[in-house]
């Protein structure tokens, strides 16, 4: 237990596992607990859920923004990824903030309803979502990347938002640092790495982001646009646009090979 544990929190988090034990697969955190439920994504991944003991005692229950990263991972073509997760969350009397679903409750007795709840509203908002939009092309590099960080690095990486130098607030699905990340905490490691598709449009919406970023001169941020030349059909003129952007980039085999010095 840490030497910043209140004794409340100490209290709570005893309260916590006694109310866990026995009915849910729950793994002990240094504030509370991963919960692994039963519900599941329409990529058969299990949802998972965290519970985070607050100083006054209290419970915080989060998906931490994993449907979020669900939704991004299928491509859908909307400015709100978001939207039917937060349509879910407020059917469930859940609250949707900084792309988590999430509720705070006052004793651990309503803990096991809460994450049942946020887990059943995170599973159907991004159960609306594959409905609302076509489904990502499986052979795509885009697909593959994605079920290569998940299978890999199970949950290293997560979506989160970066306010770039133009003041932009800018959203990527891959951002790593060590513990349980709320917010990008930009005084600490950061490895931001995004798959990138051939196409004078894609290239350019992806490098502007990533340069509105880089302006930042973020100390130890380790930051990589990835393609795949065997899977798509890159061209010349393809090549030299990303070039240009004067971004680190590098092909998929290579990423294979320099993430796990990267990613503790």
């Amino acid at each position: 237990m840490s030497m910043n544990t209140t004794m409340n929190q100490t209290d709570a988090i005893e309260a916590l596992y006694a109310a866990l034990d026995s009915l849910l697969a729950a793994t002990p955190t240094e504030t509370g607990a991963l919960v692994f439920t039963h519900c599941v994504y329409p990529s058969r991944v299990q949802v998972r859920v965290r519970v985070e003991v607050l100083e006054n005692g209290g419970f915080l229950i989060s998906d931490e923004a994993l449907g979020l990263g669900e939704v991004l991972s299928m491509g859908p073509e909307t400015q709100k990824p978001g939207y039917y997760l937060a349509e879910q969350a407020s059917r469930y009397g859940l609250k949707y903030s900084r792309g988590a679903v999430m509720v705070e409750v006052d004793s651990a007795a309503k803990v096991p309803g809460a994450i049942m709840l946020v887990a059943n509203a995170s599973k159907d908002g991004v159960l609306r979502t594959s409905l609302a939009f076509e489904p990502r092309d499986i052979a795509s590099f885009d697909y593959q990347f994605d079920r290569f960080v998940r299978d890999r690095y199970k949950d290293k990486f997560r979506p989160g938002v970066i306010s770039g130098a133009s003041g932009m607030q800018r959203k990527f699905r891959y951002i790593h640092q060590r513990g349980n990340i709320k917010d990008v905490r930009l005084n600490e490691p950061i490895v931001l790495v995004e798959p990138l598709m051939p196409g004078q449009m894609s290239i350019a919406v992806k490098t502007q982001a990533h340069r509105d970023i880089a302006r930042l001169k973020i100390p130890n941020l380790w930051q990589c646009l990835v393609v795949d030349r065997d899977v798509d059909d890159w061209t010349r003129s393809d090549i030299a646009l990303l070039e240009q952007s004067d971004l680190q980039w590098m092909e998929f085999p290579k990423l294979e090979r320099e993430l796990p010095r990267l990613v503790a």
